[in-house]
């Protein structure tokens, strides 16, 4: 009985696609989330109150996440105080506010251990907490400058040219 030969070629482009594939899989995920955990030395520690206060904020932000696109609370008191904010694109359900914001939940807890002041971003949504009250107030510190590197497949049919290219215009002038 003759055995099937496997050519060395057959081989070689099977391994390259396994690479390939196991490549393109890390690439994939090479997105959100995207964080910022500022690197200060008023962590906390596992037994603080500051910890149980965040997970009480954490929960109630998720939570609220399903029915509200924008939610801020705060618990605790004093020094161990936590302040929080979720928000979710408009255009997002509700359902997957409430999924992304979970998520974020995970992610934040993930990517900036025992830091008393964190900012997470997913596709969908974002999640922020801080020992400080930044309730009111616009601060952009650790914003991620992103490019869109997608391509709008006929520029020339853009609804409102003509009015972005008059807008432009106007703020040269």
């Amino acid at each position: 009985m003759n055995r099937p030969h496997i050519s060395p070629i057959f081989i070689r482009l099977l391994t390259f696609s396994a690479f390939l594939t196991l490549l393109l899989w890390e690439l994939a995920y090479a997105d959100p989330p995207y964080s910022f955990c500022p690197n200060t030395s008023a962590d906390y520690r596992d037994d603080s109150p500051f910890k149980n206060n965040l997970e009480q904020l954490l929960i109630s932000l998720s939570s609220n996440a399903s029915s509200s696109k924008f939610y801020n609370t705060s618990t605790g008191n004093d020094t161990d105080r936590v302040y929080g904010v979720h928000m979710c694109l408009d255009y997002v359900t509700n359902e997957n506010c409430g999924k992304c914001i979970a998520t974020a939940t995970k992610d934040i807890l993930k990517l900036c251990p025992y830091t008393r002041e964190a900012v997470v971003w997913e596709e969908l949504c974002q999640l922020r907490y801080s020992n400080q009250n930044f309730f009111g107030q616009v601060n952009v510190t650790g914003n991620k400058q992103q490019y869109n590197l997608m391509n709008i497949s006929q520029p020339l049919q853009f609804k409102y040219r003509s009015v972005v290219k008059e807008t432009l215009n106007n703020l040269i002038i």
